[in-house]
């Protein structure tokens, strides 16, 4: 996922499953509200590359925790 230039909606959410994460854990990771998180997850906004890097770099820190 994190190699695409473009997150569809149902990336976010199997980014968010596979780490085992609730909407709200995923939004404050990310620092961002969780009214726009549950929008991208909707389809509502758009996830931005930075977004992308984002998941990318805290997946690989969850990855490192464990």
């Amino acid at each position: 996922m994190e190699n695409q230039e473009i997150w569809t909606a149902e990336d976010l959410v199997a980014w968010r499953k596979t780490l085992g994460w609730t909407q709200t854990k995923a939004a404050t990771e990310l620092g961002i509200s969780l009214r726009a998180y549950q929008d991208r997850e909707a389809g509502k906004a758009r996830i931005t590359r930075e977004a992308i890097l984002a998941c990318g770099a805290l997946r690989h820190m969850a990855a490192r925790a464990n």
